[in-house]
């Protein structure tokens, strides 16, 4: 075994073991498909402190769970009044309770967020707000609403499009991804200053 990949094994061994010891919360993405008059398929990704995944199974209140969401991202099709958007949301901390099995987040209760406008859009998509919610029932359904901006921008009472299918999956901390790109790259350094001699 040459030495850059002996650099590169340890340089990744090294991050595995920080990641391990000093994580402090996990990410989750959580992923839908919905069927409907409006349809929209995205991911949001949420963050939920060690401190209630470590309690292995419960009920948790999400403020203090420190449990948020980062950021959404959906893809939509009206049909009934033709049109298609993108529709990205923002960070909240407007999270009302999470669901913890077997250490893992199974579940998200979480109020309107929003609003979000389509961008790109066409026809029936464009210049109307939008508003997605998690809640957490035998469905863990999440929801689309749409609503109207006189002066203050407000959710109609009813959602548009709703889906049933909803998974979390945890993904890897920002952090420890970082480090461990941070070692390839130094170990790609490394390699090309010594094939430079």
């Amino acid at each position: 075994m040459n030495k850059l990949l002996r650099g590169v094994l340890s340089i990744a061994a090294l991050a595995g073991t920080l990641a391990g010891g000093a994580a402090h919360a996990a990410f989750y993405t959580s992923h839908f498909d919905p069927p409907g008059d409006v349809t929209f398929s995205g991911v949001g990704t949420f963050f939920v402190a060690d401190s209630c995944l470590a309690a292995g199974t419960g009920f948790f209140d999400g403020g203090e769970c420190d449990a948020q969401l980062l950021g959404a991202s959906i893809d939509l099709m009206m049909n009934s009044t033709p049109g298609t958007g993108h529709v990205e949301f923002g960070s909240s901390t407007d999270i009302a309770s999470v669901i913890i099995e077997g250490g893992e987040l199974v579940g998200v209760n979480s109020g309107l967020i929003g609003p979000g406008f389509a961008d790109p859009c066409t026809g029936g998509a464009c210049g109307m707000p939008w508003w997605i919610q998690w809640q957490d029932s035998s469905f863990d359904p999440v929801f689309l609403y749409t609503g109207n901006c006189d002066g203050d921008c407000r959710p109609n009472q009813d959602f548009v499009g709703a889906a049933f299918d909803v998974t979390f999956t945890r993904v890897p901390e920002p952090g420890s991804l970082a480090l461990l790109g941070a070692g390839l790259l130094a170990a790609t350094g490394v390699r090309r200053r010594r094939a430079g001699r």
